[in-house]
């Protein structure tokens, strides 16, 4: 359901372990280990210090701030791309996609999962609201995934790039942006690879009843994630910020009594917490004027 019919199956966490998935997460990790990490330092910086402006202009919701700035710099180091501050339609795609993620990866859901050969029914048949489900959640994923890369070799091409996972990739290659048809759905429609590309003809990879390696793969899981040194210096910066600038503590009723914190978390496959009230404010008007002034660094 989640990686064939909604499309994730692309993804480097979710392939199969192989030849595919050794070479791109050599890739992934050759650009974000502990050495490399560093590079990323000044881009994580610029959204840590957004981060701080959105908490000083609209504390009350804290935790979409926090989940927009990580995004941020998720989507600028990767793709090198200027996200905007608020509403990019780059977060917004991944955050449409995410939701149908966060659904049809619920175990025990779908049972497609259990028996595959169900991904194959017809859509408009009797029981098979799954399959109207992925057609319709399916090109969100797709966008997700098309939109940023093809954005971002759009701005390599036309020189106005900032170094990132993407520009650093394909240089390193030694090749150009027209040498590589290489975002992930060109790579699936390039007609010199996959002949009459709309067709289901999974028996285009084989030759003489073998595999074809010739064939690109079209399908790869993390082990360690090779993330985690990106995201633990995005954790640090972040705290290390906020908690010189404003103090956090618990919000106040109107009889000015504290209000505890009801801390709970949504159910689903990826686990966050509910929003909840806090209070959020400047530990003085110099670290209000010093968060206001970030803005110019």
């Amino acid at each position: 359901m989640l990686d064939e019919l909604l499309g994730w199956g692309s993804l480097i966490s979710n392939l199969p372990y192989g030849h595919a998935w050794r070479i791109r997460r050599r890739a992934f990790w050759q650009e974000f280990n502990p050495a490399r990490s560093v590079n990323h330092r000044p881009r994580q910086l610029w959204y840590s210090h957004d981060l701080l402006r959105l908490l000083l202009k609209d504390p009350d919701n804290f935790l979409y701030h926090i989940h927009y700035s990580l995004a941020a710099s998720i989507i600028s180091s990767t793709y090198g791309l200027d996200v905007r501050p608020e509403n990019d339609p780059n977060i917004e795609r991944a955050e449409k996609a995410l939701d149908n993620f966060k659904h049809a990866a619920i175990a025990g859901l779908y049972l497609v999962d259990v028996l595959p050969f169900l991904k194959h029914v017809p859509s408009w048949m009797p029981g098979a609201g799954f399959k109207r489900f992925a057609e319709k959640s399916r090109p969100d994923t797709i966008d997700m995934l098309n939109a940023p890369f093809i954005e971002g070799c759009n701005r390599i091409r036309e020189g106005m790039n900032e170094p990132s996972l993407l520009s650093r990739s394909l240089a390193k290659g030694g090749h150009s942006i027209e040498d590589h048809p290489l975002h992930p759905r060109a790579l699936l429609r390039d007609e010199e690879y996959y002949p009459d590309p709309d067709t289901f003809r999974p028996e285009r990879f084989l030759k003489d009843g073998k595999i074809n390696p010739k064939v690109a793969d079209p399908i790869p899981n993390f082990v360690i994630c090779p993330g985690r040194f990106f995201a633990m210096d995005s954790l640090w910066l972040n705290i290390a910020s906020i908690l010189t600038v404003f103090d956090i503590t618990k919000a106040k009723d109107k009889e000015g009594r504290d209000i505890e914190p009801d801390i709970q978390w949504t159910p689903n496959f990826t686990r966050h917490i509910i929003p909840f009230k806090c209070s959020i404010k400047p530990r003085s008007p110099e670290a209000g004027k010093l968060i206001r002034d970030s803005e110019l660094i």
